[in-house]
């Protein structure tokens, strides 16, 4: 074996001892996200949670807003609440301020493979906006939301 073979087998080490710690920080990340999320939100009754979103944006300006991230997405008897894994500056959208949600695979201009979460928020565009996120079983949470918006009215 000549030493082209050694620096492919180097190489090839160092690529997989880099991605199991970077997986390994997620990891942290997630769940320190998760317990940070659970002790800010520990006396509300949680009906949908998980710790890992994706933030997509949203189609007003805002103060504070996010850039795209990843976080944990909590749905709660009165509100809808988002912590980033990195920085820590939560979202948090009263239930009276979400008009209405849908999954789907356009947000803007960009197109994805699963359904996004698009939530309709009043009062914060022209005349209202949309903030999204990426979630497992989309379908699920745009159940709660709309479960949880028809008691509101």
């Amino acid at each position: 074996m000549g030493p082209v073979f050694t620096i492919v087998i180097t190489v090839a080490g160092i690529w997989i001892a880099v991605m199991m710690a970077l997986k390994g920080v997620v990891f942290l990340l997630r769940k320190q996200t998760g317990k940070a999320a659970r002790t800010a939100l520990h006396t509300e009754v949680i009906r949908k949670f998980t710790d890992n979103s994706n933030y997509l944006g949203a189609h007003f300006p805002g103060p504070n807003l996010p850039p795209r991230t990843s976080g944990v997405l909590v749905l709660t008897e009165t509100r809808l609440f988002f912590l980033p894994w990195f920085p820590r500056r939560a979202i948090t959208l009263p239930r009276d301020f979400i008009l209405s949600v849908k999954a789907s695979l356009l947000f803007g201009d960009k197109s994805y493979n699963i359904p996004a979460l698009i939530l309709t928020v009043r009062g914060v565009g022209d005349p209202d906006g949309e903030m999204a996120w990426l979630v497992h079983d989309p379908e699920g949470w745009e159940r709660e939301i709309n479960q949880l918006i028809r008691r509101q009215e």
